[in-house]
């Protein structure tokens, strides 16, 4: 018997609350105020499609996803180098109803929702991040120390620096300060829960608190308080007898946690640490890690008060390493921000530059029920910008010192992803821990799981239904272009707009293959080279190409967050000539309430001859279009959006390849 059918046999366990939403309890306030406690799990080593490639949300970016990356060779980022004879490996799936899949692991498995139903109830009942990147693109102690620092060091100025791998764990070496610090100086109550048995699986620390990488929290200096908080003094112990070394002993790991949700001890934040074998590390279950983090949510839920004003966030360090393509690591198709050369406080000797893979995020609250999604970028220090706000709005400001201006530029706060004018207590049903320890147990006995035969890969697919029920975001990226026939030259204008005062996006250039490299292009571990451009809301970028060099032809594409592209491919038509064909399109981002804005293009004829323009709707809304315009006219047309996404590629009778793609999110007014 497979995983989904031990899951459905052993039932599910619901804990007794009301599908439907409940009024505000007494004295909330509809405002942050009413967030009391902040949990944090963080779990090791998934990536965001692996989990949640096949999720039946509406509006999650997974293999449904039709703006994922073009490589110049024509094949998108879903498409893996591989020694197969056909060259690459598409991600396929780990079927737990056939296969061994969640005791073993392998780069470009994924699971659906039969394979890990307690992930996918979840996410359907709160809201997802499909935009959360890992810190950095490494391994586990890098980004956990990012989770708790803000920084890795990365020009090892501030006290031995950079951390960029696993080695020197707990070696208390690392000089800066670390968030629990700042929270400690702002009088902002937190503990680290972690067993701290001896390692055995089921048990300790698994080497993942990485506190233990701080001078501050070394033994013989510490603080009573940093010690005692931290949890990183206190010698290892063994379990007393009558505790099995098994999955039978998660109430006695938890069992601080339990007991001090249970007395409403707990403090302001909580960091929880698993064991080995309950932290979904590849070859360690993913339902296993499922039942620890249930036990966590039933602890405050147990609570009535605490159930009523606290949010859990659960997150992964890193998706099992590297995760460019041909890098190992989980696979994950939307490219993480990347910084320029030289941007202060990023971009460590011996990483390559920027964030890591996507990883999956879930915020379980009662300001977050409802099956949301947010899409704007995250990563490991966005838990911190969230606390930052929180202690500020409470008045005990804890502003971590390490985080760089161009990382807090790119990543929120996290408070998109919650609304708290909404609240919704109760507690959906999700598969018990008794079904899921069964199916780890069942799935042991089963064969491995193949790769597809030759000839038989496929590409995964994604059935979401209904509207996008999309938390809505306060800006946009946009991108035209400009041709000078005078010059030879095409430029791209790019801006973004919205938001917070210094505020950015991520962009990553690509050059047709036909072509020349973009320049300042570099390598950068995404099969081929690319430009990293940063677009912030206080002044517009733009890159010009000299199209002299190329005969007057020019493709040029741009990628980023939040489904955005815009790509340009044509060949410009000598100054002296007028009487041909030549097409302008220019766009305009009209917001709309409710998520409901257009795009308004404007096209032109800006020769003598008539252009015949198509428009063609390549996702979401919009209807293909014809639209002819006469020599020296223009003609405005007015597309439509779907919750404030478009996806439309304009092409012109030319001859010359004349094409315009623009893709993304109109903000929300």
């Amino acid at each position: 018997m497979g995983a989904a059918a031990v899951a459905a046999a052993a039932g599910a366990l619901d804990r007794g609350q009301p599908a439907a939403a409940a009024s505000r309890p007494h004295g909330r306030s509809g405002t942050m105020a009413d967030l009391k406690h902040i949990v944090i799990v963080m779990q090791e080593n998934r990536s965001y499609d692996h989990y949640f490639g096949t999720l039946g949300l509406p509006g999650s970016r997974g293999f449904g996803d039709k703006q994922v990356l073009t490589w110049q060779n024509g094949q998108t980022n879903y498409y893996d180098p591989n020694s197969r004879s056909e060259g690459y490996l598409l991600p396929y799936r780990a079927d737990t109803t056939k296969y061994n899949a969640q005791n073993t692991s392998s780069r470009m498995w994924y699971f659906d929702e039969q394979d890990i139903p307690w992930h996918h109830a979840l996410a359907k009942a709160y809201t997802v991040a499909d935009h959360y990147f890992c810190a950095l693109n490494t391994s586990t102690d890098p980004n956990r120390i990012m989770y708790w620092s803000g920084t890795n060091d990365p020009q090892g100025v501030l006290g031995g620096g950079p951390r960029i791998n696993n080695d020197q764990n707990g070696e208390f070496l690392f000089k800066w300060k670390t968030y629990p610090e700042v929270l400690e100086e702002a009088g902002v109550t937190w503990q680290m829960y972690v067993d701290n048995n001896v390692d055995t699986g089921w048990m300790g620390d698994f080497e993942d608190n990485l506190l233990r990488d701080f001078a501050a929290y070394a033994p013989g200096t510490a603080s009573a308080d940093l010690a005692s908080r931290g949890n990183i003094v206190v010698p290892y112990t063994t379990p007393p007898a009558g505790v099995a070394n098994d999955s039978s002993d998660l109430d006695y790991v938890l069992r601080e946690f339990i007991s001090d949700c249970a007395a409403g001890t707990i403090p302001q934040v909580s960091y929880v640490t698993s064991p080995a074998a309950w932290s979904e590390h590849p070859n360690n279950a993913p339902s296993h890690g499922a039942m620890y983090c249930d036990r966590v949510i039933q602890a405050v839920h147990d609570n009535p008060e605490l159930w009523d004003s606290t949010l859990i966030i659960i997150n992964f360090d890193e998706p099992n390493g590297a995760n460019r393509i041909g890098d190992g690591g989980f696979f994950d198709h939307v490219t993480p921000p990347i910084p320029e050369v030289g941007t202060a406080g990023e971009r460590a000797p011996g990483l390559w530059p920027g964030y890591g893979g996507r990883i999956p995020l879930t915020m379980i609250s009662p300001w977050t029920r409802g099956g949301w999604v947010v899409s704007e970028v995250f990563d490991h220090t966005s838990t911190i910008q969230l606390l930052e706000q929180w202690t500020t709005f409470l008045g005990k400001p804890a502003i971590c010192p390490n985080i760089s201006a161009w990382r807090r530029s790119i990543s929120g706060d996290m408070l998109s992803a919650i609304d708290f004018t909404q609240f919704d207590n109760s507690y959906p049903t999700l598969p018990s821990r008794d079904s899921l320890n069964a199916a780890v147990t069942a799935d042991a006995s089963l064969p491995a799981v193949p790769q597809p035969a030759v000839g038989a890969q496929a590409l995964p697919t994604q059935t979401t239904n209904g509207p996008l029920n999309l938390r809505p975001l306060p800006y946009q990226a946009h991108g035209v272009l400009v041709e000078d026939r005078a010059t030879g030259s095409v430029t791209v204008n790019l801006s973004y707009s919205g938001g917070k005062a210094g505020k950015a996006v991520s962009l990553i250039g690509l050059a047709d293959k036909y072509l020349p490299s973009l320049t300042g292009a570099e390598p950068l571990g995404l099969g081929q080279d690319g430009l990293p451009m940063t677009v912030n809301n206080q002044k517009a970028s733009s890159y010009t190409w000299d199209a002299t060099q190329t005969d007057g032809k020019y493709a040029l594409s741009f990628y980023g967050p939040d489904h955005f592209v815009r790509s340009f491919a044509g060949q410009l038509v000598l100054p002296t000539e007028h009487d041909a064909k030549i097409p302008l399109a220019t766009a305009e981002l009209v917001k709309g309430k409710s998520g409901n804005g257009s795009v308004v293009f404007t096209l032109s004829a800006t020769g003598t001859r008539t252009v015949r323009f198509e428009l063609k709707a390549n996702d979401f809304l919009g209807r293909d279009t014809v639209i002819e315009v006469d020599g020296g006219k223009k003609k405005t047309f007015t597309w439509p959006t779907e919750a404030g996404y478009y996806d439309v590629i304009i092409t012109a009778d030319t001859g010359t390849g004349w094409t315009q793609r623009y893709a993304g999110r109109v903000a929300q007014a």
